[in-house]
């Protein structure tokens, strides 16, 4: 659960995906661009959309299994491999724009 009202990133629901536990995350700031549709969504300024999202996650056949497959696929997005690789790609191309 990660009903954070602002993020900067949000690593502990990647984290969370990474070792195959579905996340429960705000709709505000950076959450829905990083884990996409791998999480369930909630209001942070509204509790009950936090308790319907539980609730949810308990009562839908299939949903928790869903969750742990696309979550981990998402976070494999975030890998410091490939965080690395996309500096060097950038830092490659303005070193080649100012050259």
């Amino acid at each position: 659960l990660f009903p954070s009202f602002y993020e900067g990133f949000g690593l502990p629901p990647v984290e969370a995906m990474t070792l195959g536990c579905p996340a429960i995350v705000s709709e505000t700031s950076v959450m829905p661009e990083i884990c996409g549709e791998a999480a369930l969504y909630c209001d942070p300024s509204h509790p009950e959309t936090l308790a319907a999202a539980i609730m949810r996650l308990r009562t839908e056949p299939g949903l928790r299994e869903h969750l742990l497959m696309r979550g981990r696929e998402r976070a494999r997005l975030f890998s410091w491999t490939n965080g690395a690789r996309s500096l060097l790609e950038t830092l490659e191309k303005g070193i080649t724009k100012y050259a």
